[in-house]
């Protein structure tokens, strides 16, 4: 079977690529680049792509065209004042579980979210210079030596309180910082204080939204679907007991860190039974897909027979054959909030009497698909306000 060859890189993958080269060192200021041409060459793509990276390089600052003589790469003060240090835990694969695609291992809006920065950075001006660290190299000890210490702000997107000594250390270092906590939160909704600053989305938040939706919309008997995570199995049962609503185990689903065969095979025990729920809270639009998946070929159809709601909005909601309600988590708007307040801090190398700062849970917002019923809405954030502002009550059954 003959081999197909690689697929050719784009424009944005040539501008990574040579950002990354000139903002880690790699090509210094007055260094010449080579021409369009042989970038074309090297990258197996037209001279135009080419031309749109180089574009991009001299919009931000990093590159300028001389007439006649080249390409090179600018005196970097200027744009040293405009870098964000970006930094990104690379999780370790549980031993237990090693045949599970790593992927999985990722939060579910992980997999957008350089897109939604780099937007955020292109309307801000700054220029984000990523790295990627995995554990072990956190840990070493001159690693914020060798990386950080000329820089002006620093996010780091966290996952576990793994990588807490490792914000410590960049504190301690003086340097200006905020975490952002994309995965879930040491033991709840919301990490530990500390003297920098740190944002999240509200995962809690985002359950009760989810669930509040539901209810409004007539649903008494409502499932869970996810994983063991704290903060989204709290908003749900916290809304679930507040409107005295009847809880049975059986409507609960919640794996940790499983493959796709045993998320689905859950998904069928609790959808095939005699007694299953009508509205079904899913953490992630990965596990509605799936259950909508399972509806379906369990003779069930989206939303009469089966309702469904995502808590948290990444990237697989769009493959759901009816639209799928979710809560969005404004990343974008994390990340700029996160950067302002790197920004702001005065960073100090004294560690005494310093005074130990709240984390800041950013709230989603309801968009309101077919799912559960009614019209498209977006934007919502108090689920009431989904029926006034063009939402559909559908009719009470008793079945719910």
């Amino acid at each position: 079977m003959p081999q197909t060859a690689p697929p050719k890189p784009k424009a944005s993958s040539i501008w990574a690529e040579l950002r990354t080269q000139i903002l880690h060192g790699s090509l210094k200021p007055g260094d010449s680049l080579p021409t369009q041409q042989e970038l074309g060459t090297r990258y197996g793509v037209a001279e135009g792509t080419v031309s749109v990276a180089m574009a991009r390089l001299v919009q931000e600052g990093l590159i300028t065209r001389k007439r006649g003589a080249g390409s090179f790469v600018t005196e970097q003060r200027a744009v040293r004042s405009r870098v964000v240090d970006v930094v990104r835990a690379i999780p370790r694969r549980p031993e237990s579980v090693p045949s599970v695609p790593q992927q999985h291992f990722e939060p579910p809006w992980l997999g957008q979210l350089d897109h939604h920065l780099d937007d955020v950075a292109r309307q801000n001006n700054w220029v984000l210079r990523w790295h990627h660290l995995r554990e072990d190299e956190a840990a070493e000890p001159d690693i914020i030596e060798q990386r950080f210490t000329d820089a002006k702000a620093v996010v780091a997107l966290v996952r576990t309180a793994i990588n807490r000594p490792f914000l410590t250390r960049l504190d301690h270092a003086g340097i200006p910082m905020a975490a952002i906590w994309i995965s879930r939160a040491e033991s709840g909704n919301l990490p530990e204080r500390a003297a920098y600053p740190q944002l999240t989305p509200d995962r809690q938040q985002s359950a009760e939204l989810a669930t509040e939706h539901l209810v409004a919309l007539g649903y008494q008997r409502i499932g869970f679907a996810g994983t063991t995570a704290t903060p989204w199995v709290t908003g749900f049962l916290n809304t679930v007991t507040r409107h005295r609503l009847p809880m049975n185990a059986a409507w609960f689903v919640r794996v940790d860190h499983a493959d796709d065969q045993t998320i689905r095979q859950s998904l069928r025990e609790l959808l095939q039974g005699p007694d299953r729920p009508r509205a079904l809270v899913c953490e992630t639009d990965r596990f509605a897909v799936d259950a909508e998946a399972i509806a379906r070929e369990l003779g069930l159809s989206i939303p009469e027979d089966l309702a469904l709601i995502a808590c948290m909005e990444g990237s697989h909601w769009q493959q759901a054959k009816t639209p799928l309600t979710t809560i969005f988590a404004p990343e974008g708007e994390i990340f700029r909030l996160a950067v302002e307040m790197a920004q702001n801090t005065a960073p100090t190398r004294s560690h005494d009497h310093r005074p130990l700062l709240d984390p800041v849970a950013v709230p989603g917002t309801l968009t309101v698909r077919e799912s559960c019923g009614g019209k498209i809405v977006h934007g919502v954030s108090d689920p009431s306000s989904a029926v006034a502002r063009g939402g559909e009550r559908r009719p009470d059954y008793s079945s719910r």
